[in-house]
């Protein structure tokens, strides 16, 4: 009986794990942020095409890899396009086409491709005052694409955002 309420007890957390990661992803500071991601870039996503359940083991509830046009360079390879995938499900960030994005890229478990993690502090760039400051000066690619500095007094008056979970934030007015 015990043997069963302990399997019973593992599968359940197993189970909501994700719920559970999910209601605490707190995104970690800049600099370990930036330790942690292959490629650190703004740019517009363009489009996107989806990746079928189970077509990759990688991704078993499918996935999104969205392409963007890649404006300022913070760390990675200078491109002007890149593919960035994201699981498709309510734990991860979603994209919207045409909108501007400060993107924290860590490689895919290949080790080819780049991949969106939880809590990688990718967020849209009227957003990413707190980040902008503290990366520092871009490589600008596109210079269509350059995002205006961050001074000090910007980064006084951002009022909010920081430390939160991506999805939790409402859509910019």
């Amino acid at each position: 009986m015990r043997s069963a309420i302990l399997i019973l007890a593992i599968t359940l957390s197993v189970d909501f794990l994700p719920s559970i990661v999910s209601a605490v992803c707190i995104e970690p500071p800049v600099e370990r942020a930036y330790s942690n991601a292959a490629m650190i870039f703004s740019g517009i996503a363009v489009r996107s095409v989806e990746i079928e359940r189970g077509a990759d083991l990688q991704y078993p509830a499918g996935a999104v890899a969205w392409t963007f046009r890649v404006g300022q360079l913070w760390k990675g390879e200078n491109v002007e396009e890149v593919v960035v995938v994201t699981p498709r499900n309510q734990f991860f960030y979603t994209f919207e086409q045409g909108a501007h994005y400060v993107v924290y890229a860590s490689l895919d478990f290949s080790r080819k491709g780049l991949r969106i993690a939880p809590c990688s502090r990718t967020t849209r760039v009227e957003w990413a005052i707190p980040e902008r400051h503290s990366l520092g000066v871009p490589v600008v690619v596109e210079e269509e694409l350059r995002l205006l500095p961050v001074s000090d007094t910007d980064l006084e008056n951002f009022d909010g955002y920081d430390g939160r979970y991506v999805d939790a934030r409402p859509d910019p007015e």
